[in-house]
């Protein structure tokens, strides 16, 4: 028995496509039967098994897919190609429709996850956060605040992105590591361990990261671990 349906007479208009208000038919997890959701452009946006559901008022639509255990709440948007998996969550902030037949507005921070980006495990997308293009988050990895994580980047372990990091290309951010701040990492580097990266700090190239470092500003750029340019009082740790 499927566990939703969609109500074609609440519609809404986001990026020009028109999605449409879920309501459960069975109750499952949280969820219970009449309980109305968010939108979908299609039903292939939401799996039929396991506990997934779509909040309302977030969105998933175009090829997207919302599958397992994985919820969308708040002011959130799944699309393109972009899978939401395992026990994952993406959630956003506040939103208001401005009235169904009409555009929904979001107010707020608004989370994103787009492309062919994949949000797995036990991972958060959370507030005004981005994840696109090809990006992996996994394990109980947190993207949150204004980060975006792009490219073919990959993130897990425990690792925490947030404030308005930058996280590209075939960047890799895993451990317990924290990047935060305006912290730009990309091309091959990675950020390992414990270390946290803040502040204006870029690392890139093939540098790697780990252990205990910090790093607050700076370009860090080469093959193997150089010690930073610059680092915060505690200085430099000895063991990557």
């Amino acid at each position: 028995m499927n566990k939703f349906r969609i109500l074609k007479n609440e519609s809404a208009v986001v990026m020009g496509r028109k999605v449409f208000r879920i309501i459960a038919l069975r109750s499952f997890g949280d969820v219970k039967e009449g309980d109305l959701g968010g939108f979908v452009e299609e039903l292939g946006n939401l799996s039929n098994d396991g506990k997934c559901w779509i909040y309302s008022p977030a969105v998933a639509m175009e090829k997207a897919i919302i599958k397992d255990n994985a919820s969308v709440s708040g002011a959130a948007l799944v699309r393109g190609h972009a899978s939401v998996c395992g026990n994952a969550k993406v959630e956003g902030g506040s939103a208001t429709g401005t009235g169904f037949d009409s555009k929904l507005s979001y107010t707020g921070e608004f989370a994103e996850v787009s492309g062919e980006a994949l949000l797995c495990g036990n991972a958060l997308v959370r507030h005004g956060a981005k994840l696109m293009q090809n990006a992996t988050v996994f394990g109980n990895a947190r993207i949150l605040n204004r980060a975006t994580v792009k490219g073919h980047a990959e993130i897990g372990g425990n690792a925490l992105v947030s404030g308005r990091a930058r996280i590209a290309d075939h960047a890799r951010i895993f451990g317990n590591a924290t990047v935060k701040g305006n912290a730009f990492i990309k091309n091959n580097a990675a950020v390992l361990g414990n270390a946290v990266i803040s502040g204006n700090a870029v690392i890139m190239g093939s540098f790697t990261a780990g252990g205990n470092k910090r790093v607050s500003k700076g370009v860090l750029s080469g093959i193997r671990n150089p010690e930073p340019l610059y680092f915060d009082s505690d200085g430099p740790s000895k063991d990557s």
